[in-house]
């Protein structure tokens, strides 16, 4: 670490590795063998249990050895004075510690920012040389900060944003051969405690080039503004930017349009402990109807429903197309397969609203009985339905042959009725959820989260074509 920024403290490691985490946590590190950094896997294994997600994590890490440098990181309040809020620790040879904390943040943000948030370790981190330690990966060590006298609770954070929380650094081996020697694990030298202002704690570890060691880490909490935030000793270079500079609207959604993540692939994945993965067994498709719906009808029904976002986004047309059109193929091919067994129109109109859909055992929601009721209420004779939605009858064959009994029972305006009710009620989410992003442009992101956080939607397994999943997941 060049002298550009002065530490606070620094320590060394001897052993190659580094155990960390509250006192259980360093114990645990210690009892285990030196781990390797690595991707670790995030569910409901390691120290979490229902809906909380955490990485299987042992609380040790390789680390280069030598001298480690401390130095905290502080916010300026509107009164002018400066709270550690974050702390960084590297290694002798990390040439700027600013810099690596930009790169660490740049990868792996705090996971309620708008620019590279996460809560989880990716290809992405992992490819950037960060490891993820998630809000859930620690244990609580409230207790003995409060034995400790380190104010904790709520109620601080509230009165007077006073609650601290700390963690431990320190060498793998003098942990193991002094485990219950704690005030050693700073006095002597091999590690050092990070005491920091703010509720829930997260961690980022700076891996080397190749991987294969950590050589720094990034610690902050839920109330740390990294786009405030700077160096403490950070004498030399007063006006330095924070640590986060957060993107243009312009900037992000350039970013956005080139890294892949508008697709909403990488979200998905995300969202599995939330989101039930209907199974390959269940998926369908591709049927190739990208020109099922024409795109001037989606944007002139995007219109009617959300004019403050009046547009997909031109440079990824062919991927909204594609997802729309087949997520509604997916609602004719079932109509197609409720047709096989009836007998009559009649028959085929009670088995559907009779709640009866018996592929994939899910149920005929409101949202689909309203399309079919607003399809069989249809006059063959009128052009509203087919203007409205602009349906193509040589891609509803594709999807259901034209010698099936579904063209007996109705025709494709009516059909085509049922795909516009539809394609407004996503259309009227991914509109919502733009909004939300502020962006005047829908991308496949807003289609893919509108139906995964619809129950309806997600009952009538729209989100159960091959093209709505990840291809490493079909």
């Amino acid at each position: 670490m060049t002298t550009t920024i002065t530490p606070d403290s620094n320590f060394e490691i001897s052993s190659g590795a580094v155990a960390f985490g509250c006192r259980q946590e360093v114990l645990t590190g210690s009892q285990h063998e030196m781990q390797a950094p690595s991707c670790p896997d995030f569910g409901t294994g390691g120290t979490g249990s229902g809906t909380v997600l955490t990485h299987a994590c042992w609380y040790n890490l390789r680390a280069l050895s030598g001298r480690w440098n401390v130095c905290y990181l502080v916010e300026t309040t509107g009164s002018g004075a400066q709270r550690r809020t974050a702390a960084f620790c590297a290694h002798e040879s990390v040439e700027d510690p600013h810099e690596e904390a930009q790169r660490i943040v740049a990868v792996a943000n705090a996971p309620w920012e708008k620019d590279n948030g996460t809560n989880k370790n990716t290809s992405k981190t992992w490819e950037g040389r960060v490891v993820v330690i998630n809000r859930y990966d620690w244990m609580e060590g409230y207790y003995e900060e409060q034995e400790d006298n380190i104010e904790w609770g709520e109620e601080d954070l509230v009165a007077g944003g006073d609650q601290c929380n700390s963690r431990w650094l320190a060498d793998y081996q003098h942990v193991k051969d002094n485990p219950q020697d704690f005030n050693s694990w700073c006095t002597s030298g091999k590690g050092t405690r990070l005491v920091i202002l703010g509720e829930y704690i997260y961690g980022r570890w700076g891996l080397v080039p190749d991987r294969s060691a950590v050589h720094s880490f990034l610690f902050f909490t839920g109330d740390t503004q990294l786009a405030k935030t700077t160096f403490q000793g950070d004498n030399q270079h007063p006006r330095r930017p924070p640590v986060y500079v957060p993107l243009t609207p312009e900037q992000r959604h350039a970013k956005s349009l080139v890294d892949g993540s508008y697709l909403g692939l990488e979200w998905l994945k995300t969202e599995m402990g939330r989101t039930e993965f209907p199974g390959q067994d269940h998926l369908v498709g591709p049927f190739g109807v990208d020109h099922l719906t024409a795109v001037e009808a989606i944007e002139t029904l995007l219109c009617e429903v959300q004019p403050h976002v009046p547009r997909l986004e031109p440079q990824l047309l062919p991927e909204i197309l594609t997802l729309l059109n087949e997520s509604l193929a997916f609602w004719v091919y079932c109509l197609g397969r409720l047709a096989q067994d009836a007998t009559t129109r009649e028959d085929f109109m009670k088995e559907a609203f009779a709640n009866s859909f018996e592929y994939n055992c899910n149920n005929l929601h409101s949202t689909l009985r309203r399309a079919i009721e607003e399809s069989q209420n249809a006059n063959d004779d009128t052009t509203t339905s087919t203007t409205r939605t602009a349906v193509s009858t040589d891609a509803l064959y594709r999807v259901v042959s034209s010698d099936s009994k579904l063209w007996q029972f109705l025709s494709p305006q009516q059909v085509a009725s049922g795909i516009h009710c539809l394609l407004k009620e996503i259309l009227e989410l991914a509109g919502n959820c733009a909004q939300d992003n502020e962006r005047t442009v829908v991308v496949p992101l807003d289609i893919r989260s509108s139906i995964v956080y619809d129950q309806e939607l997600c009952d009538e397994c729209l989100h159960s074509s091959k093209v709505f999943w990840p291809p490493d997941m079909v």
